[in-house]
This record gives structure tokens, C-alpha cells and sequence, in this order.
């Protein structure tokens, strides 16, 4: 999973929410899912957190929400510091469903 996220005017401790559903498309497997890799470029002035609904398994023909969400820690924010490049990385492992 790769995103872009664009939030303005944030204010501070005030935190914006992005959900995102991911489609299992398989028809014959579950997958495990889990946060492999966060970045954020600007983390004096933005805290990023992740969550994956509670089971963190997307069973196969199914959704999974993948909650990002942003909070402006930090003010005054000046021009040089507006922004932040986060990166986050989930890894889907199949879960072997055989009997």
C-alpha cells in the first residue's frame, strides 16, 4: 500500500484522520496484516501514528480499514516547516488456511 496525503490549515492538537480500505481480492487465502515501515521527514512538527483494525487479518474476499492519522504538534510553523514526507509501508503475509 502507497498513498499520498495532503492536509491543510491543521491546527495545533488538532488531528486529521485518513482511513484507508484495503480489498482482499483472494479467494482462497487471508492475509496478515502489519506496519513494516514509518517515516516522517518533519517530526519536530508532525506526529504521525497508524493503526490497523483490531484483528489485523483481512480474510480472503474481505476489506480492511488502515487508519493514518496526522497531528500538528509544534506552532508557530513557518514556511520551511509547512510540511512533512511520510512514508508508510504494510505488509500483507498469506495465512495458510489448509486443514
Amino acid at each position: 500500500l502507497h498513498a499520498t496525503i495532503t492536509a491543510n490549515k491543521l491546527t495545533l492538537n488538532n488531528p486529521v484522520t485518513v482511513t484507508y480500505t484495503v480489498q482482499n481480492n483472494e479467494t482462497d487465502v487471508d492475509a496478515s496484516i502489519e506496519e513494516h515501515t514509518l517515516t516522517n521527514s518533519n517530526s519536530e512538527y508532525f506526529n504521525v501514528t497508524t493503526s490497523v483494525n483490531t484483528a489485523k487479518t483481512c480474510a480472503k474476499n474481505s476489506t480492511l480499514d488502515i487508519t493514518v492519522t496526522v497531528t500538528l504538534i509544534k506552532t508557530p510553523v513557518l514556511e520551511q516547516d509547512n510540511s512533512t514526507n511520510i512514508d508508510i509501508t504494510f505488509r500483507a503475509t498469506p495465512i495458510n488456511n489448509s486443514n
